[in-house]
């Protein structure tokens, strides 16, 4: 029963983050436990694009918002959920990347 309160505490961390922030690690949670910055900052546009797709709407800063959402990873860092080292991100622990997993 332990593990099960320590994944709700992070996934309740991880929901007091930036929206931006909660989708980058959610993203990164999908690839597994690293990921190179510029395959991440990749995919998160590609997201971002089908997102305006589905909603039928077209942003002519969505390379802007895309960069500034991949920017948001920051507060990740800052908290202690991820690690950045060189131009790669990692989850800072299995448990952090089960709980942002279990937000999607």
């Amino acid at each position: 029963e332990i593990p099960d309160n320590v994944g709700l505490l992070l996934s309740e961390k991880i929901l007091q983050l930036p929206r931006g922030c909660q989708y980058g690690m959610k993203v990164l949670a999908c690839m597994g436990s690293k990921c190179n910055e510029s395959t991440l900052r990749l995919i998160m546009a590609e997201g971002k694009e089908l997102e305006e797709k589905i909603d039928g709407t077209k942003s002519e800063r969505s390379v802007a918002e895309a960069n500034h959402q991949f920017l948001m990873l920051d507060f990740a860092v800052n908290e202690g959920l991820l690690k950045k080292e060189g131009s790669d991100y990692m989850v800072a622990h299995d448990q952090i990347r089960q709980s942002a997993y279990s937000l999607i």
